[in-house]
């Protein structure tokens, strides 16, 4: 039944300075994870978990009867929290001492995986004439670097008696799937499995050898550059159909590492995996595609938080920029990047098209807000590193995640998590192109009172419905576009400046054409959809519902300004979001106006990737219970 549990990969994504590394480390870290472990499932800890639900229940029969229906409330609220805890404690105990090997979790790191790359790259390829085709200035910083990488590498290949072709013939037996073979070599096994571990080391060194600053962007533009031209074991790939695409190059060699270490032999094998930090969305399209259970979970800190932790790093908000990938970079930003990259474009695409330049720069380079939105479980790690209870806390917070994976539907989703998945399953109806968005309405009493997704008014056609060819076949009584010039803004459209003519079966953003058409940068108001925010606050309206003073609205993107005055004026209480809107002022302007101050929260819970997976049991627990009084059962339940 559950056997799809002897094999998990965890992977982490966020911003620099999230937490992604602490996270991951705690789970690869076994002293550490037996400390809390044991700590969490301690006869005292249980005892005093016991106490406090019990001291809830008196303390809500007392409110009760004093007729504090407000503290009874909250006390109610206390009171599951720390039943669903006790619950967590008693599915983690019962994993954690029947089957410890759940618990023994391989490590693999993208920066040391990339360095690992570049290592192989210089032993095995022409990688420094690659190099010389970046601009002079940034040619020298990497000469640099990779000059301390080939040294590196060499001693590395001497301590342990290895020679690279050894190396290369061990990659192509993992390539083809020769594990028998491989394992049954003890020594030259062992050698190459100490040979990725030392690589990985070498991370640690760059990093003390290295300007903190500039060894981030070397790794960023590094990690483009290995994801625009491939990586160096696809030579080893004999089929060209079987190559990958250079942008999952990455992914490949942590995929290889991972079916390494599944077929070591027993006392030295792997079957669990946590994966730091992908921030590449095609880098989670990887694993989506070929594991099941492959979980992502992202780590939220707001930036005064992350440049404490991240005070070494001197340029942190110019790192975020890169970070959020290239289509949110200002113009000035975007044509430094095409400069920095322009000789390897070039030989790869051999034309200097910007659009097609623009499209490989995308793709390649990191996109950490795209990564959070494909995350299955969102966390707020608002920890500073010295503060042990709330790092000790977010352990706590990923182990009850883990053992939800261990375990499905051993407690209920929480109220946030049910209204935010109902507002991401109300996105999807959205005909937008450009963004897709849902949003809830729960009153003070906490029942739904509007919802809502981005679409256009009641009675009219999305913008994802409309081709460009419709605006050749339908008149202006039909399909009015241009209140003045009608037939040009129409060719404009239908031409769309391309001679591609599957694009006339393709739909079109009115507000883009529009704007563009007028030479207008301010292009929110030709939007012709009603935001989700705004169809939820106008649904209550239109069905003659009930005020919204003190309610809760939960979006999956942050409100725009419009949508914030909106829910600012109808008396909107808290605002639960997932992802930012891109340059909103909304939560430092229009949010804090006023002599009220709306709450605003980064939801933190389980997402609808794995909302039914997680929280969907295989069995009814009253059915769990009943096998569980089976031996022979037990075993299949629990393994």
């Amino acid at each position: 039944m559950l056997g799809r549990r002897d094999f998990v990969i965890i992977g982490f994504t966020g911003p620099i300075g999230a937490g992604c590394t602490t996270a991951a480390k705690f789970f690869s870290n076994q002293e550490e994870l037996d400390r809390i472990i044991k700590g969490l499932i301690s006869d005292e800890n249980l005892i005093q978990q016991n106490k406090k639900i019990y001291k809830s229940y008196r303390e809500i029969m007392l409110a009760s009867d004093q007729g504090e229906s407000q503290k009874s409330k909250e006390l109610l609220k206390q009171l599951k929290d720390n039943l669903k805890k006790r619950e967590f404690l008693k599915v983690l105990k019962k994993h954690y001492k029947e089957f410890r090997h759940k618990f023994r979790i391989k490590y693999f790191s993208f920066s040391e995986i990339l360095l690992q790359e570049l290592i192989e790259s210089i032993l095995f390829g022409e990688f420094k004439a690659k190099i010389e085709k970046f601009p002079d200035d940034y040619c020298d910083k990497c000469r640099k670097i990779l000059s301390f990488l080939e040294k590196e590498a060499y001693n590395l290949l001497k301590k342990l008696e290895i020679k690279k072709e050894k190396i290369k013939e061990h990659w192509e037996k993992i390539i083809e799937k020769k594990f028998r073979e491989i394992v049954e070599n003890k020594n030259e096994c062992k050698k190459f499995e100490r040979y990725v571990e030392e690589t990985f080391l070498l991370s640690k060194k760059l990093e003390e050898f290295y300007d903190k600053s500039n060894y981030i962007e070397f790794l960023q533009d590094m990690g483009t550059f290995i994801r625009v031209k491939g990586s160096i074991l696809y030579n080893m790939i004999r089929s060209e159909s079987e190559k990958p695409h250079p942008v999952y190059s990455l992914s490949y060699r942590i995929n290889l590492l991972i079916k390494f270490f599944r077929h070591l032999p027993n006392e030295r094998k792997y079957s669990r995996f946590v994966i730091e930090a992908f921030r590449n969305p095609f880098e989670i399209d990887f694993f989506r595609q070929r594991y099941y259970e492959f979980y992502l979970f992202s780590l939220f800190a707001p930036f005064e938080v992350r440049q404490r932790r991240c005070s070494h790093i001197r340029n942190l908000k110019d790192r975020d920029k890169i970070d959020q990938g290239f289509d949110s970079l200002e113009k000035k930003e975007q044509e430094k990047l095409r400069e920095k990259f322009k000789g390897i474009l070039k030989e790869i695409i051999c034309c200097d098209n910007k659009s097609k330049v623009d499209q490989l720069l995308a793709i390649s380079m990191q996109n950490t807000q795209r990564c959070v939105y494909l995350s299955d479980i969102n966390i707020n790690n608002y920890h500073i590193d010295n503060d042990t209870d709330c790092k000790e806390k977010l352990f706590d917070i990923l182990l009850l995640y883990y053992t939800l994976i261990l375990q499905p539907g051993f407690v209920p989703p929480s109220a946030d998590e049910t209204f935010m998945n109902m507002a991401y399953m109300l996105s999807l109806r959205s005909t937008c192109i450009s963004r897709q968005v849902g949003a809830i309405i729960t009153g003070e009493s906490g029942y739904i009172v509007g919802a809502g997704w981005n679409d256009v008014s009641e009675g009219q056609i999305g913008c994802g419905l409309r081709w460009r060819t419709d605006c050749k076949e339908l008149d202006n009584e039909i399909l009015p576009l241009h209140p003045s010039f009608e037939e040009e803004f129409r060719r404009k459209i239908v031409n769309n400046d391309s001679d591609d003519t599957n694009l006339l079966e393709e739909s079109f953003c009115f507000k883009d054409e529009y704007a563009n058409f007028e030479e207008k940068s301010n292009t929110l108001q030709y939007c012709r959809a009603l935001h989700a925010e705004e169809n939820a606050i106008l649904q209550t309206a239109k069905i003659g519902g009930i005020g919204l003073k003190n309610a809760t609205v939960y979006t999956t993107t942050f409100p725009c300004e419009l949508c914030a005055k909106k829910i600012y004026q109808v008396g909107i209480e808290r605002v639960v979001y997932v992802e930012p809107y891109p340059k909103s002022i909304s939560e430092e302007v229009f949010f804090k106006d006023g002599i009220r101050k709306p709450q605003i929260e980064q939801f933190e819970g389980v997402k609808p990737y794995s909302y039914f997976r997680l929280y969907k049991p295989f069995l009814d627990k009253k059915d769990w219970q009943d096998y569980l009084k089976n031996g022979a059962i037990r075993k299949l339940l629990l393994s």
